[in-house]
């Protein structure tokens, strides 16, 4: 039988990971939300509370903007299954996310106060259930203070992505024009997902929030190493009998 140690040692790597903390940005549970647009109304907004067990801030703003293709554009919805769709059809556009607090609908405000950089706590995670077309840009903004002090993430996610996107603190870039936004001082966070150029291409998302990629302690590589070369070390002395 494989040596006893070998299996402890592999137990101890992976325990080890651990499991990091986490805040919830938003869950996409309770309070469903439906906007459809149509060229004479090309942008509609919808805001909603469905609490701060669900969405930071406790409330949700969604815009969904028509900037081009059929007239009859179609739908971003939540539901209480715990996604959130934006549904291009055959048109372009765009939709987007807001969490900022208690506030009128179409207003940026800057009320979260929340302190999203800890040990445990280096970028956004998002569930990418599924993507379809030819993708959609995905820009994560996150503010402090006032609309000058934002730190942006950009990234294409293409069609057939699925999993959890990693936007580490560290890939935004300042994009307001007084500097950057603070990780441990968010006053608000955007979420815009831009189908301009990629016509017909749709993206269900799930749960956002933010924590840590486990990395392997020296111990679990260690122990990982050692758990191998002994595996290898009985591999052969069994093929040799």
């Amino acid at each position: 039988m494989i040596p006893r140690i070998a299996i402890l040692l592999v137990a101890v790597s992976i325990l080890s990971v651990g499991a990091a903390q986490a805040t919830l940005i938003d869950s996409f549970n309770a309070e469903e939300q439906f906007l459809h647009t149509r060229t004479s109304n090309p942008i509609v907004w919808n805001q909603v509370e469905p609490g701060s067990t669900v969405a930071i801030g406790k409330f949700r703003d969604v815009m969904l903007q028509l900037t081009s293709g059929r007239s009859d554009y179609s739908e971003v919805m939540t539901d209480f299954g715990g996604v959130f769709t934006f549904t291009q059809g055959t048109a372009e556009g765009l939709a987007r996310i807001t969490w900022d607090g208690e506030d009128s609908e179409n207003t940026l405000r800057f009320s979260l106060n929340q302190d999203l950089q800890s040990p445990t706590e280096d970028g956004f995670l998002i569930d990418i259930a599924e993507v379809t077309g030819t993708g959609v840009i995905l820009q994560l903004d996150v503010y402090t203070n006032d609309a000058d002090h934002v730190s942006s993430y950009t990234t294409l996610v293409s069609a057939g992505t699925s999993g959890t996107l990693l936007a580490p603190y560290a890939s935004f870039i300042p994009s307001g024009g007084s500097g950057s936004a603070n990780f441990d001082d968010v006053d608000a966070i955007v979420l815009t997902f831009d189908g301009t150029g990629h016509a017909g291409s749709d993206i269900t998302i799930g749960s956002i929030e933010t924590g840590k990629v486990p990395e392997p302690t020296v111990w679990t590589i260690l122990a990982t190493g050692m758990a191998s070369l002994m595996f290898t070390g009985w591999r052969r002395r069994n093929l040799s009998r």
